[in-house]
């Protein structure tokens, strides 16, 4: 029984880590149902602040299939943008423009959590925006009691490389990762 469960603990030290972790590539403009309130998305990216790439997610509260107007299920869109010197983050409808320089490692881990009253992004599992909806009218229109179904990579994401779902505590403001 002994040899058998090292059997079994070396096939999964030795799997692609990206198989073992749940790992999806990103495909650009193609539309994948998310319940974002239940299940925060943690985004890998391997993009450094002098790379001038871009992480740009969009966010539908319900299917946007040709059936229906995309610009009626649309939410709205989330960017980090990579500069030499900074990131900045853009949030659609919020009227928010947010700046930080963090230090980012070769590989990176964002993870988005929303709930109906706000958004919270983390890098490598630190806090680097909060916002609040209710701080502007038209963000909290847009974002509070919008479920959001469906997300999509645009066009313009360079950045993103793979998702899965994160790990999030609602007994508290912060998210556990699991290990690049």
């Amino acid at each position: 029984m002994m040899w058998i469960t090292f059997l079994l603990l070396a096939f999964i030290c030795t799997g692609t880590a990206d198989s073992l972790e749940g790992w999806n590539n990103v495909t650009k403009d193609k539309d994948f149902e998310w319940d974002l309130e239940a299940n925060p998305i943690q985004i890998k990216t391997n993009s450094k602040a002098s790379n001038k790439s871009e992480i740009y997610v969009y966010f539908f509260k319900g299917n946007p299939n040709p059936s229906t107007l995309r610009k009626d299920m649309t939410i709205g869109y989330l960017t980090i943008v990579f500069s030499s010197s900074e990131e900045t983050y853009y949030m659609s409808k919020c009227q928010i423009d947010l700046t930080d320089n963090i230090s980012l490692e070769d590989v990176n881990i964002w993870t988005i959590v929303k709930t109906d009253k706000n958004l919270t992004i983390y890098c490598n599992g630190l806090k680097v925006v909060f916002v609040v909806f209710s701080d502007s009218s038209e963000c909290s229109k847009a974002w509070s009691g919008n479920k959001v179904e469906y997300m999509s990579f645009g066009d313009e994401d360079n950045a993103s490389d793979s998702y899965r779902a994160g790990i999030y505590s609602t007994s508290r403001l912060d998210v556990l990762y699991t290990e690049k």
